[in-house]
């Protein structure tokens, strides 16, 4: 146009070549000039396809949303439906972004609104980040639900708090639907990762020992034949990355492989490394690093195949190795990637469970229902199961105090909650989980709850009375005099089931240990009734 010396044959040049005036008038930002010239000349609509989102991305710094939408409605309804949808993928700005949805959703430019209606909840979410924050989330646009369970995963509660306080009421007036997020979908997410939180990951029988059969770990011994043809002093990391079931088993080792100074308990847990399968302590694993078969995913690792890892990498030069090894503190990532999210939820575990705070930090933003409690209730259920004797001695691992005062943070927890969801049931199952607690606590004290009667399946909730006479008879039977009158007292049994020598024994018992104690004192000889 620039060679034309009159505004005629500008206006000739419009009539007859009008494709390249509007080529012309694409390559600037004068949306009034291109509305005009689109309203006086009937552009045809398949030229105007020629108007794409790169443009439209252009006009938002710069021109009035008004503009915008007068363009977008020149646009045949299809194409203009396909700009919109790219339009969300493509912006990262929150007001061009809630623009752009309020355009589809006036014009009805969507199929499915559960769709629109996530994306509008994850515009809400976003505005609670900072703009390095949205950076990790702007694929999860379509996906609130994701975003709520990374902030979960992360123990970012804080943050959550501030998330859900800003969309709750967008959700409250909502039904229910699986396709979209909603207060009980996100009700889910928490019980599931509350439950993680309380996860005791120890080895359920009294001793380990490695056992040399065909039957024993193939990875171990392929460990050590390698390990002892090359170098007996150092670990030798496996050529190939051993498949998960491969790995050496939990119940085959007590100790760290690693450095094989840290027993396993409850506490210091058992981590597997990715790279080489064996079973590591939380030190000897912090590192991560990129490992075959787990796509672009920071895995965990011991310290023997980073340390390996490194060396082979010495001299490449490569900024993507270096990038690829990195420490344990790097945050749980989720994409719109389905399959990179089912490995990272696989590998995903609480670096410090099992813990009854942040479990009840994570609930305290749980919606005020009946599942609240009753979640409380089954967690306590598990703990009692793992209370309930498998073997004729305790096991190593569990710290059973420890477990009984998580077990009545959890049952009064519940009840308070059941109190408040008006509950009857639950609260009168808390205080049978919180008597049987102070029971429990009264044998584990004395390291003697391996002598309570296995019950049936149907039992493990609580144990009834007649599993509870049985107790105080083998106490009887072991001479544990004052612990069997303790329990009888405690469980409210009848004590006039007990025979009379029973409780001359227990009577007879309890004087002669009194006094001896005073005996001792007075430096004087106590006589003892015939007892064993």
């Amino acid at each position: 146009m620039s060679n034309k010396d009159t505004w005629f044959e500008v206006w000739q040049l419009s009539g007859n070549k009008p494709s390249d005036i509007l080529q012309t008038l694409i390559t600037t930002v004068h949306v009034e000039i291109l509305l005009q010239f689109i309203d006086i000349f009937e552009i045809d609509s398949k030229m105007l396809e020629s108007i794409d989102e790169h443009y439209f991305i252009a006009l938002f710094d710069s021109v009035e949303y008004s503009k915008i939408e007068d363009l977008l409605s020149k646009l045949p309804i299809e194409y203009a439906t396909s700009i919109c949808h790219n339009l969300v993928t493509t912006l990262r700005n929150l007001e061009h972004l809630s623009f752009t949805v309020d355009i589809i959703s006036k014009w009805n430019l969507v199929d499915h609104n559960n769709i629109l209606k996530d994306i509008k909840i994850s515009l809400s979410i976003l505005s609670c980040f900072t703009q390095s924050e949205q950076e990790n989330l702007w694929c999860l646009i379509a996906e609130p639900s994701t975003i709520v369970e990374m902030l979960v995963m992360n123990t970012r509660l804080e943050k959550l708090g501030q998330v859900l306080e800003k969309i709750r009421p967008d959700l409250e007036n909502c039904e229910f639907d699986e396709s979209e997020l909603s207060l009980e979908k996100i009700d889910e997410i928490l019980r599931t990762y509350a439950e993680k939180s309380l996860e005791f990951r120890v080895v359920l029988q009294p001793e380990v020992k490695f056992i040399n059969s065909p039957e024993s770990s193939k990875l171990l011994q392929s460990l050590d034949s390698i390990n002892f043809t090359t170098a007996p002093k150092y670990f030798v990391m496996p050529e190939m990355v051993p498949a998960k079931t491969e790995w050496v088993e939990n119940y085959e080792v007590t100790e760290c492989m690693c450095c094989a100074q840290t027993t396993f308990s409850m506490f210091n847990r058992r981590h597997h490394c990715r790279r080489c399968g064996r079973v590591v302590c939380g030190t000897c694993s912090v590192k991560r690093m990129h490992v075959p078969t787990y796509e672009n995913i920071l895995v965990r690792v011991c310290l023997d195949c980073y340390d390996q890892a490194q060396q082979d990498g010495a001299g490449t030069s490569s900024s993507k190795s270096e990038a690829s090894i990195r420490t344990l503190a790097v945050d749980w990532l989720l994409t719109d990637d389905t399959t990179h999210n089912e490995i990272v939820r696989e590998e995903f575990s609480y670096e410090y469970a099992p813990s009854v705070s942040l479990c009840l930090s994570i609930l305290k933003h749980h919606s005020k229902n009946e599942e609240y409690p009753k979640f409380l209730l089954d967690q306590c259920d598990a703990m009692l199961r793992l209370l309930q004797p498998m073997y004729s001695e305790s096991l190593q691992e569990i710290d059973y105090l420890l477990v009984i005062k998580m077990l009545k943070s959890l049952a009064i927890a519940a009840k308070m909650l059941s109190a408040q969801c008006m509950l009857q049931w639950g609260s009168s199952l808390a205080d049978r989980i919180l008597s049987q607690a102070d029971l429990l606590g009264l044998l584990a004290e004395r390291d003697c709850l391996h002598l309570i009667p296995t019950t049936t399946p149907s039992q493990v909730r609580y144990i009834d009375a007649n599993t509870l006479r049985r107790l105080r008879d083998k106490l009887l039977e072991r001479e544990q005099w004052n612990l069997a009158l303790e329990v009888s007292t405690k469980a409210g049994l009848d004590n006039a089931g007990m025979s009379i020598t029973q409780m001359y024994c227990i009577q007879s018992k309890a004087l002669w240990l009194s006094g001896r104690a005073l005996g001792y004192k007075s430096g004087g000889r106590v006589f003892e009734p015939g007892l064993r």
